[in-house]
Order: C-alpha cells, then sequence, then structure tokens
C-alpha cells in the first residue's frame, strides 16, 4: 500500500522499502509491484513502482511466529522450483538444513539473497510481465482464488503452497516430469490452515478474474521440469480430474 501511495502521490515519490517479514523479503518488496486487494480479487488495484532501495535484514525475523515464517518460505520454494533447485533443499528438512529453514538458521541470508536473485533476474528483464515474468506466478492462480474466496483468512504463502501443489500435479497431467514429490513434502512441513469445502465451480469465477486470463480464460503456470516454467491453457475436464486428485492429497 506504501508503494502504491508513492507511485500516485504527485505523480510519483521514492520510497525505500524495509521488509520485516520473510515473505516480503523474497516476494513483495523485490520487483516494483504495488497495490491493494479488492473484494472481488487480489491486486486488482495498483502500479509499477519499484523501491529506490530494498534493506532485508533477516534479524527483523527473530520474533517471527513459525506460521508467518513457513508461509513466507513458500515463495522462497517457488522460486526454487522456479530457477534455483537447490532452494529446495534449504527449505525442506534435510541433511543441509536439518529440521527445515528458521529465522535462526545459519544460512538464512543466503537463501533470502539467491531467492532474492531469482526474482531480481526475472523483473530486470522483465519489469512490467510482457513475458516470463508471469512464470513468478506458478501456484498463484489458485492461490489467489483460495485467499478470495476465504475473505483474505488464509495467509498468502499457504495459499501458494496450496497452488503449487496444484500446478505441480496439474503439470503432471499435462505431460511433464513428476514433480508433485516436492509440492506435497513442502504442504507438509508447511503445515497451512485447514481449508474449507471446496469446489472448482465455486472458484471458477474467481480464476476467471486472475490477472493472466485473456477473452479465452485463465492461463496457468506450470513446469516442465525443474526450472523449466512455461504458460498454457488446460482443459475445463482436466483441471476437474486434477482438482478432484489435489482434494484427495491435502
Amino acid at each position: 500500500m506504501a508503494g502504491f501511495v508513492a507511485a500516485t502521490y504527485l505523480r510519483g515519490v521514492r520510497y525505500f522499502a524495509a521488509p520485516t517479514t520473510l515473505l516480503s523479503m523474497v516476494d513483495a518488496a523485490v520487483g516494483g509491484k504495488t497495490g491493494v486487494n479488492l473484494p472481488e480479487g487480489k491486486n486488482l488495484v495498483g502500479a509499477f513502482w519499484p523501491a529506490e532501495a530494498v534493506w532485508c535484514d533477516t534479524d527483523t525475523l527473530d520474533t517471527l511466529p513459525v506460521r508467518d515464517f513457513r508461509s513466507g518460505a513458500a515463495e522462497v520454494f517457488k522460486h526454487g522450483l522456479l530457477a534455483a533447485p537447490e532452494l529446495l533443499d534449504e527449505v525442506l528438512p534435510s541433511q543441509r538444513s536439518g529440521a527445515g529453514l528458521t529465522q535462526f538458521s545459519q544460512r538464512l541470508p543466503e537463501v533470502v539473497r539467491r531467492a532474492v536473485q531469482v526474482k531480481a533476474d526475472i523483473v530486470a528483464r522483465d519489469p512490467t510481465e510482457q513475458s516470463e515474468r508471469a512464470f513468478l506466478n506458478l501456484g498463484h492462480t489458485l492461490a489467489h482464488a483460495l485467499e478470495t474466496f476465504t475473505h483474505q483468512r488464509l495467509p498468502h504463502g499457504e495459499a501458494v503452497g496450496y497452488g503449487m501443489h496444484f500446478a505441480a500435479l496439474l503439470s503432471e497431467a499435462h505431460g511433464a516430469k513428476n514433480l508433485s514429490g516436492h509440492t506435497h513434502a513442502f504442504l507438509n512441513w508447511q503445515n497451512p490452515e485447514p481449508l474449507p469445502r471446496l469446489s472448482l465451480e465455486a472458484l471458477w469465477p474467481i480464476i476467471n478474474r486472475d490477472k493472466k486470463a485473456d477473452t479465452q480464460g485463465p492461463r496457468w503456470v506450470l513446469l516442465h521440469e525443474l526450472g523449466q516454467p512455461y504458460l498454457t491453457r488446460v482443459d475445463r475436464a482436466l483441471l476437474d480430474d486434477v482438482f478432484r486428485q489435489w482434494q484427495r492429497d491435502i
């Protein structure tokens, strides 16, 4: 919201960002997207207005509740799926990360730096989302619908966790490599809030308002394999099948 005001006041004034959550450090503060939500959906009013500088002090995360931290880790994990597979092992419990990424992980500053780099590189090549910047919306088509459907009660990062698993299942059904093991493991670690009773039919009007949708309907960010995203349309019958599979998984 501060960035949106900066973009519009006096037709634009400089602003500096000092994010204090993991989510804002690796996602919201980077890339120049500013805006506010409307009852009809996420981020429907906004502007492209990059911060003059972003200061990520990971010490500010020390008092962040575990749930909020793991919510933000969804965007780190997403950047791993898109372009930096080594981040997957940094987030999930492994020999390197122990019980998984925490505010007190020794490598947290490097993990934040690497996750920011993924987004910054994509934004530098496509600042106003004319092409590949749309890949940063992996998992977000369903995630934004879940947030709107729950009236924003579901945190963004948890919605993205659910959305990434749906995207992985959809990618496999679309002929891609099996990646859902990664996203299912992330959901188990993140332990998001349970969802209310859902149907694709109920979510469909919201999905159709997704910013990647056009006159032919919604488009989805999928993965050929790790590090190989693409944007495509998906047949509604296939979406229905995968949605049922996703519901069984979660």
